[in-house]
């Protein structure tokens, strides 16, 4: 992070997004929809490569419907 005072690194995790549907399935949510949103050249950030790969993931779930047949 360089928009910070403090330089320390950050303990980062890795996950997939293989383990997050893993995840929502074992917590009875369905994936409705995700977004990997790009920062855009005009915005006034010195981007440096969230032009072309998504810094975060936006994850839209609701519950699982049970079916009754």
């Amino acid at each position: 992070m360089k928009d910070i005072e403090d330089p320390r690194p950050v303990v980062d995790l890795v996950w997939f997004h293989e383990d997050y549907l893993h995840l929502f399935a074992e917590s009875g949510l369905d994936l409705l929809a995700h977004y990997t949103p790009l920062g855009r050249e005009e915005e006034p950030y010195e981007w440096v490569s969230e032009t072309s790969i998504a810094p975060w993931v936006i994850y839209v779930l609701g519950k699982k419907e049970h079916s009754t047949g």
